[in-house]
C-alpha cells in the first residue's frame, strides 16, 4: 500500500469514527438530557420513554454502532485490500508509520557504574550500599 492509499484509508477510517461518535453523542445527550421531557410523553410499558432511553436505549444504540463500525471497517478493508488474516502483509498503522522492522530493536544497556537494587533504586558503583 503506497502512502497516498494509506492516507486515504486513514481519512476514511477517521471520518467513520467521527461520524459514529457524533451519532452516539446526539443519541446519548439528546435522548437522555435534551429531549427527555418530549420523550417522556411516550410510554414504554409503565416507564416514560425518556427514562428508558437514558437507562437502556443509549446502551442499545452504542452496541448497534459497534456492529455498524465493524461492518463498515470490513468494507473499508476490502476496498483498500487490507487483510487482517494475512500476517505477511503489513496493515497500515498510521498515515506516516514506517514499515515494521524485521529485527527487534536492541535494548539500551545500563551504565556499568550503575546497577539497580532489589527495590528498583539505582546504586552507583562507587557508593556503599546501605541497608534500611
Amino acid at each position: 500500500m503506497d502512502k497516498e492509499q494509506r492516507n486515504s484509508y486513514w481519512r476514511a477510517n477517521i471520518a467513520l469514527i467521527r461520524n459514529l461518535l457524533i451519532v452516539w453523542a446526539i443519541a446519548s445527550i439528546g435522548a437522555s438530557i435534551l429531549f427527555v421531557t418530549v420523550l417522556n410523553n411516550i410510554r414504554l410499558g409503565n416507564l416514560p420513554f425518556g427514562f428508558w432511553m437514558a437507562q437502556q436505549g443509549t446502551i442499545f444504540i452504542f452496541v448497534i454502532l459497534i456492529f455498524i463500525y465493524a461492518f463498515q471497517m470490513d468494507k473499508l478493508d476490502r476496498k483498500y485490500k487490507v487483510d487482517a488474516d494475512d500476517s505477511n502483509k503489513q496493515t497500515p498503522l498510521s498515515p506516516d508509520s514506517p514499515p515494521t522492522p524485521t529485527q527487534p530493536q536492541p535494548r539500551s544497556t545500563p551504565n556499568p557504574s550503575q546497577e539497580e537494587g532489589p527495590r528498583g533504586e539505582t546504586k552507583r558503583g562507587d557508593q556503599e550500599e546501605s541497608n534500611p
